[in-house]
């Protein structure tokens, strides 16, 4: 895989998790659950415990293993600010 094509996925990853997150949010603030709620759940049904389960080739294509140590490295940076 290219640098090109891992910034590409990248910014398709942090796109899909962002959309995501709105639309799980929107469904959570009629419960009376904040955003961070939303994002978490978000986190669960992305990842390998619900997509990754559920449709593993679906996980697998748009989370390759190459684009996760960006990912992982933004999201600590995220974290931290």
């Amino acid at each position: 895989m290219t640098n090109f094509q891992v910034s590409v996925l990248v910014f398709l990853q942090i796109a899909v998790i962002l959309g995501a997150c709105r639309l799980v949010g929107r469904l959570v603030r009629p419960l009376g659950q904040p955003q961070v709620v939303a994002e978490m759940v978000t986190g669960v049904l992305l990842g390998p415990s619900l997509l990754g389960l559920l449709l593993p080739e679906l996980q697998g294509r748009l989370f390759p293993k190459p684009t996760l140590t960006v990912i992982y490295s933004l999201a600590q940076i995220g974290l931290a600010l």
